[in-house]
This record gives structure tokens, sequence and C-alpha cells, in this order.
């Protein structure tokens, strides 16, 4: 099992086996499957942190603005924001001067001052590129998640539980549509038509994996 593996193979197996367990080379094709889907499902999202807290340093261009979305969430701790490379406190009660964070961005609050001469800013980030540089842990773990108290599920590799549920369907899919690779519809010796659903995934696991596509474009 690959660490960004949003399901296992057991779960698949409970899907379209009754439990009863894969083992040999069917397993590694599970597996294989299991960790190709979530890759896609990483690219599909923009998001690096589904099934794990990481430590995350990213650089971003300046907003113009007092709000400042980071590229992976839910944020679980905000080490540190600086501008241009100059430190900006963590405000020490949520009113005063400093920045504080809520579950996809940090904000600078009113009265904050902001990156270096002459681009120095008072309660925003400066709209120049590459500017703020954000140090923060962010993502699911089995104790780790969003404010209202969803976590990673140990079922799904610590993915939250309806992404683990429709990344096993698209594995189980997957698996599925092997036998008719490339058909579009069957006519049997009975005279009986069989169409194949042409869509890429199922409109509700296609919600699922929507919800969890980064809220705001990163620059």
């Amino acid at each position: 099992m690959a660490a960004n593996d949003l399901t296992v193979t057991q779960r698949v197996a409970d899907y379209l086996q009754n439990g009863t367990a894969y083992a040999g080379a069917q397993a590694t094709l599970v597996g294989n499957l299991i960790t190709a889907v979530s890759a896609r499902i990483y690219s599909r999202t923009g998001r690096r942190a589904l099934n794990q807290v990481l430590t995350l340093t990213d650089l971003y261009n300046g907003t113009g603005s007092s709000r400042q979305h980071v590229r992976d969430y839910p944020i679980q701790s905000v080490t540190s924001v600086s501008v241009l490379g100059a430190s900006i406190p963590v405000s020490p009660d949520g009113y005063q001067a400093g920045w504080i964070f809520s579950e996809d961005v940090v904000i600078i609050l009113p009265g904050t001052y902001v990156g270096t001469t002459p681009w120095a800013t008072v309660g925003k980030f400066p709209r120049l590129p590459k500017s703020v540089q954000i140090v923060y842990t962010a993502g699911f773990d089995a104790t780790h998640g969003w404010p209202s108290g969803q976590t990673g599920d140990a079922n799904f590799n610590n993915a939250p539980t309806d992404l683990g549920e429709a990344v096993t369907e698209l594995v189980a899919l997957t698996l599925r549509r092997a036998g008719w690779l490339d058909e579009a519809e069957k006519i049997l010796l009975d005279g009986k038509h069989i169409s194949f659903r042409s869509w890429e995934m199922p409109k509700e696991v296609e919600r699922v994996i929507k919800s969890y596509c980064r809220m705001t474009p990163i620059r």
C-alpha cells in the first residue's frame, strides 16, 4: 500500500466480493489500481494532504487583501507567516495586531505592519509576486480533520470516509470495466442488448470528489 492511497484492498473486496480478500496477482492488481486512482484524485483536486497531516512551506503571490488562502487544508496549525522575509507575529488573542487562521486561510488583522519598506503595508498582504511565505500543517489523519469534527478514517488509510468510499467505488468500477474494455454495447445470443455507461465516474462519486477540490485559485 502506497502512503497516498485513499482506500485499501480490503474495502474493494468488501465492495465486490462480500469481504473475500484478494490474494497473489489479483491483490497486486487491485493495489496498483488503488494507487493509480488515488493519484488521479490528488491531481484533480489539486491537494497534497488528503490522508495525512503534512508540514508545508509554501510561497504565494500577495493578494492585496487581508486574506491569504493556502494550497492545502484543513489547516491544523501555522508555524510562521512572513512577507518579503519579514516575520509577522501571531495575534495574541485574535483581536490585537498579528495573524490568525481558519480552515483554509491566514488572515492579517487590522493594524498589523506587514512587509518591509518601500513595499510595507498595514493590515494586508502586499500585491507582490512570491512575497508571502507560510509554514503550516494541513490535512487529515485519524485524529485531525475539519474543525467540525470529521477526521480521517482508518478503514480508508486515513482518507475521510466519504472520499475513501468514492475512491473504492472508482477502483471497483475500473475492475468491472476490464471485462468490457472499450465496448459500448453487447448483443447476447438470445437477442438481448447490454449497454454500458460512457461516463468517467458516477455522478455521486464526482460530487464527492468536487467537494475536495481546492476552494480558491492559488497563485
